[in-house]
């Protein structure tokens, strides 16, 4: 049901049935799937309505999503207030396309964005709080030092670091 508020958020507050239905099951599902999921939504006080002349889910409000702020943000070169905002993976336990696409992109912008502001005491933080290829491979690169705060804790996880 987070999954599909989530999806309904990120397109604006409305989303026809078939492409909605892809990005939160990589397989066919029942006709009553989307449906229930509203249901069970609106009875959690979240207005989720299917529009049958339109055949799309709608939702009203649109809610403040924490990882849409995070990409405005980032946007608005804000990123030390982005980096703060960030708690951790977008919807972790979730294994729905929303969900793994949501989560890649975030941490992926996130990360780049903290890599181009080359501040050390945000770039400690970020490689602390985010686990992402771009923060180790400047250290397998052996670009500049800063660099190396980013990918050493990532890559001794890994066992890729040599004497660890």
């Amino acid at each position: 049901m987070v999954e599909l508020v989530t999806a309904l958020a990120v397109a604006g507050g409305r989303m026809h049935r078939t492409p909605l239905q892809r990005r939160l099951y990589e397989q066919d599902i029942a006709e009553s799937t989307l449906p229930t999921l509203a249901y069970r939504a609106r009875r959690l006080g979240i207005d989720v309505r299917f529009d049958r002349s339109g055949r799309q889910f709608r939702l009203y409000p649109v809610p403040e999503i924490d990882a849409l702020h995070v990409f405005a943000l980032v946007r608005s070169q804000k990123v030390a207030e982005a980096l703060a905002l960030y708690r951790g993976p977008c919807l972790p336990t979730s294994h729905s396309p929303i969900a793994e696409a949501l989560r890649y992109s975030l941490e992926s912008c996130l990360a780049d964005a903290v890599i181009r502001s080359a501040d050390r005491k945000l770039i400690r933080s970020a490689a602390r709080r985010i686990e992402t290829w771009s923060f180790a491979e400047h250290t397998l690169r052996g670009d500049d030092p800063i660099s190396m705060v980013l990918g050493h804790s990532y890559l001794g996880g890994y066992g890729l670091l040599s004497g660890e």
